[in-house]
């Protein structure tokens, strides 16, 4: 693969299954047209083969029903193309490696770690989110006004 990136989208939603990646750029804007819709775990490797990547994908993969009922979904951003990089910037994740970064609805970074996040801890992180304790009726409205937290 070289310098090429591979940046994808992998829907875990309820059906849908993970290695459905796109090989297409994502840019901030792709990641805007989730904001207050769903919430994105975005992935940091250098490779398509790093073991943390493949241990992350496989987490989620053993707890999609988790990531379903979140509203979660995951976006990998894989080599070091300009689309790579601008998220690297914006995400605090270094111009090479893994990180993981989880996004609230609101579009900022909730948390953060250079391994494999494991299911229980996100979903204890999304669980303490004010929109997730107020229920389904505020998700996925026009644009709610975001709490301390979201």
């Amino acid at each position: 693969m070289g310098r090429r990136s591979l940046l994808g989208v992998g829907a875990l939603l309820a059906g849908v299954g993970l290695g459905q990646t796109v090989e297409a750029a994502v840019t901030e804007a792709d990641l805007k047209r989730y904001q207050w819709h769903r919430r994105v775990l975005l992935v940091f490797a250098s490779r398509a083969d790093d073991p943390l990547l493949i241990q992350q994908r496989a987490i989620l993969q053993d707890t999609s029903s988790m990531a379903g009922e979140r509203d979660l979904v995951l976006v990998e951003a894989v080599g070091h193309d300009a689309a790579a990089a601008g998220l690297r910037r914006r995400f605090g994740a270094g111009p090479e490696g893994f990180r993981a970064v989880l996004i609230g609805l609101d579009g900022g970074a909730k948390l953060a770690s250079s391994d494999p996040i494991p299911a229980e801890r996100l979903a204890e992180v999304i669980d303490a989110m004010p929109m997730r304790r107020a229920g389904p009726a505020t998700q996925g409205t026009s644009k709610p006004v975001p709490e301390k937290g979201e």
